[in-house]
């Protein structure tokens, strides 16, 4: 009795090996442009306004502790995965280095510096002109 071929596990990795790199190509492509995507959210979606009052809950605001967090995680995965450009990791890492220290973690309030630091980096990961 004749049998169909079964694919999935018994199919032969000699036989189906470009597949496998196929796939596994098109996940990193699909991360990277997943990753510059969320470096551009980060940088457009949320307010680069201080406001008058410390916020709690919601709001797209650049203060939050929430979007520094976001941003420190998006940049440490950018820089595992490669998203990040390789000339930018000694200023991604001096910059992690400093958004994740007590220093940082102490400061009472986020200020017009650290969020014009932030944009400037996210704009030179995303390619932009700096004016």
């Amino acid at each position: 009795m004749n049998q169909a071929p079964v694919y999935g596990y018994r199919t032969s990795f000699k036989e189906n090996w470009h597949k496998l790199i196929y796939f596994f190509l098109t996940l990193v492509i699909i991360l990277a442009i997943m990753s510059l995507e969320r470096f551009q959210w980060l940088r457009e979606k949320f307010s680069d306004e201080i406001p008058d009052k410390v916020l709690h809950g919601r709001g797209d605001f650049k203060v939050r502790r929430n979007w520094w967090q976001g941003l420190v995680g998006d940049l440490e995965r950018g820089l595992g995965n490669g998203v990040v450009p390789e000339e930018l990791r000694p200023e991604v890492e001096s910059f992690l280095d400093h958004y994740t220290s007590e220093e940082f973690h102490d400061q009472s309030l986020t200020t017009e510096v650290d969020i014009q630091r932030a944009n400037g980096l996210l704009d030179r990961i995303l390619g932009r002109k700096q004016g």
